[in-house]
């Protein structure tokens, strides 16, 4: 009898664990079977994998745009300089880190509730179809969200909070917005005694300073050099970060995310029970952390999908613990086990949609081969630096690129800033869509301007003109 009870006991311990490692076992076979879909490399990825052969080349490879945080670059860099392909590498880092958001999230959900409550945050974040999508995508949301629940997790160990300073701070580095989590963190110093609150104020800061000063201090001797004053120059990628905050081309309403969490799984609506729960158990900052970079996020002009794998690990451990709540509440009616049955029933229809959704991602035909790729590979046999209206050579290329797809205006103004230190131009007319008169002047500008150089090779791609040029005299007017 004595040895029926510890193994129940034993069985009862060890459940969460196999539970969280049958869910990384079939989350890493779905992502392992996607990596077999060819995948070439979209805008913003290609743009972190010429940063980090920028870095890890001195300059002298890649390309390097000023309103990126450097993590992601510096990650992919590091592949790049142990001869690792940095899109298939890039691939299985992002896969990773997915792997990590998982644990970290059935680990708080053992934190602030049981391994149960663990167990379905995490079944939650795994069967979210955006995450499944995304997770071998080479971007920035999944390894900050990483960092981000990490910092929570030493958080609830109670050792103090310089370590999460310092989490937050790779999470910025990661992201600029998760650090918005340091005020989060800095509201739970105030439920704290007088002097360990003035105590532990410091250490948070301390903490993400250390990961942030040099940072800043890289700013300000690398922009320096283009004229800015070194307090505007540390600053840099965040005031031109808020500037791209802005961007027109991805509109959506102030509800767009909230809409979006509901389609995504319709069980997130149980986060509002959850919300209850965490208020009266004193874990504000479960609610804060999401509620803050919602706001963020549903404020600024620019709506992607994406931007909300950011919350989707909160809402769900809030979603988590709003379930057992609202279980708990049908155990203690006359009628728990017809209502328990349908409860059952009903959280495995809701299931459904999201499970369909991913088995029908899973099945969808890889991307076309991209007919480009080829020519940018071709852009390696020159020498010398690159003007170019798009950043995908870099992903394939180990020349160096010089950015000049802001925006007409900025690119006619960088080409004639650079024409003279550049040795070839990669044009093509359509890579900013304009929408005013200004910006349609300044196009038709640096198109004329452009084609006065020596044509190398062209190419049409999708009804597009890309053109490769050797510079010979720019206008420096």
């Amino acid at each position: 009898m004595g040895d029926l009870i510890y193994v129940s006991r034993t069985a009862k311990k060890n459940a969460g664990l196999v539970c969280i490692l049958l869910i990384l076992l079939l989350f890493s076979l779905g992502g392992l079977q996607g990596m077999q879909k060819p995948h070439q490399a979209g805008w913003d990825e290609a743009v972190y994998i010429g940063m980090g052969k920028y870095l890890f080349s001195l300059g002298g490879s890649g390309l390097w745009e000023e309103i990126r945080p450097p993590m992601v670059p510096l990650l992919l860099g590091t592949l790049w300089k142990l001869r690792i392909d940095g899109v298939d590498g890039g691939k299985v880092l992002m896969l990773l880190f997915a792997l990590g958001v998982i644990v970290l999230t059935y680990l708080l959900g053992k934190e602030i509730g049981n391994w149960g409550v663990g167990l379905a945050a995490a079944a939650l974040v795994a069967l979210t179809p955006l995450f499944v999508e995304q997770s071998a995508r080479i971007m920035t949301e999944t390894p900050s969200t990483f960092f981000a629940l990490l910092a929570w997790y030493l958080y609830l160990q109670k050792k103090g909070l310089l370590w999460p300073g310092i989490t937050i701070g790779l999470a910025t580095l990661t992201r600029f917005p998760q650090g918005l989590l340091i005020l989060v963190l800095g509201a739970t110093v105030l439920q704290m005694p007088g002097q360990e609150r003035v105590r532990q104020a410091v250490l948070a800061g301390a903490g993400m300073m250390v990961v942030m000063v040099p940072f800043m201090l890289f700013n300000a001797a690398f922009y320096s050099s283009e004229g800015e004053n070194p307090v505007a120059a540390s600053l840099l990628p965040f005031t031109e970060g808020s500037r791209h905050q802005a961007s027109p081309f991805h509109p959506g309403s102030v509800l767009f995310y909230g809409k979006l969490l509901v389609q995504q799984n319709v069980l997130f609506i149980a986060a509002l029970l959850g919300i209850v729960a965490a208020w009266n158990r004193n874990r504000k900052w479960l609610m804060l952390a999401p509620f803050l970079l919602g706001l963020y996020f549903s404020l600024i002009p620019n709506k992607q999908e994406r931007f909300i794998l950011v919350i989707v690990p909160y809402v769900a451990l809030l979603a988590a613990v709003g379930l057992f709540r609202a279980v708990r509440m049908v155990q203690r009616t006359r009628w728990r086990w017809p209502l328990t049955i349908v409860v059952i029933m009903a959280l495995g229809a809701a299931m459904l949609t999201p499970i369909s959704r991913i088995y029908h991602q899973s099945q969808e035909a890889p991307d076309a081969p991209d007919p480009r790729v080829p020519f940018f590979i071709k852009l390696g046999q020159g020498e010398g630096s690159i003007l170019t209206t798009t950043p995908l050579p870099a992903a394939y290329t180990d020349r160096r690129f010089i950015p000049m797809y802001d925006n007409p205006a900025r690119a006619l103004e960088t080409y004639r800033r650079f024409g003279r230190q550049a040795a070839e131009v990669l044009y093509h007319r359509g890579f900013y869509p304009c929408q005013d008169a200004a910006c349609e002047r300044a196009k038709q500008a640096l198109d004329q301007e452009i084609r006065r150089d020596r044509l190398i090779e062209q190419q049409e791609f999708g009804g597009e003109q890309y053109g490769w040029y050797r510079i010979t005299s720019p206008d420096s007017s």
